[in-house]
């Protein structure tokens, strides 16, 4: 289309109350070009509303699009996690650890953030640390941990999380600030000095492993639940 022909209906297209975009599409021109041939064109209220309103409605529509794109993407990961948790409870579904590990991150695991327990037992702490490496295949390097304490034991911080570094082997690289509860205890007790805290270990970029984790969640309840109903009426 030549160019002065191309102006013309463009601006012919504009007094109809095109957008610049649409202008352009149309006659397959830079949406520069429509912006300068059409710069002086004042638009009506109505036609300015209808656009804005078209622009809003367009909007939408892309976010609804990108909703079910996300929205099938998410159910194909959690679908290959189950699979993937069937090879699992296939090798290790006679495991008594194996076992164990689902039922304490049943009991104290994230089940909607991202993988994470969290525990003041040190031993349970570490034995899911363990557990998450042997079963899971997790990196050591993409743990983090951060103490949960006490405020009045702000003075003890130091050797609170000094505690946690050398008990669960982490580089204190990998700890993040500990967080203080503000609250008041009733009374004292006698093993003040002794208290370590919650310690909260989470996994780096482990929204898969979760969905893992949760399908042999599942598992574990529904095998559970048939076997204490067998028992019940044997």
């Amino acid at each position: 289309m030549a160019k002065t022909l191309a102006r013309s209906r463009a601006i012919q297209l504009r007094i109809e109350g095109k957008s610049v975009k649409e202008i352009a599409r149309l006659l397959q021109v830079s949406t520069s070009s429509v912006s300068i041939w059409c710069r002086d064109i004042q638009l009506s209220s109505t036609q300015s509303e209808f656009l804005r309103l078209r622009q809003i409605a367009s909007g939408f529509r892309g976010r609804q699009i990108g909703a079910d794109v996300n929205r099938k993407k998410k159910q194909l990961r959690i679908e290959k996690a189950r699979i993937y948790a069937a090879t699992l409870w296939k090798q290790h579904g006679d495991d008594p650890l194996f076992l164990l590990g689902i039922g304490l991150y049943w009991g104290e695991g994230s089940k909607t953030d991202k993988l994470s327990f969290s525990n003041s037992d040190p031993a349970m702490v570490r034995f899911m640390m363990l557990w998450l490496q042997k079963y899971l295949g997790v990196s050591k390097s993409d743990f983090v941990a951060r103490v949960y304490i006490n405020n009045i034991h702000h003075k003890r911080a130091t050797v609170v999380q000094q505690y946690w570094i050398h008990y669960l082997t982490l580089p204190e690289r990998q700890f993040r600030s500990t967080c203080y509860i503000y609250s008041v205890p009733k009374k004292r007790y006698d093993n003040h000095d002794i208290y370590f805290g919650i310690l909260a270990l989470r996994v780096r970029r482990s929204t898969v492993l979760k969905y893992i984790v949760l399908a042999l969640l599942a598992r574990v309840k529904d095998v559970g639940v048939a076997q204490l109903v067998r028992a019940e009426h044997s």
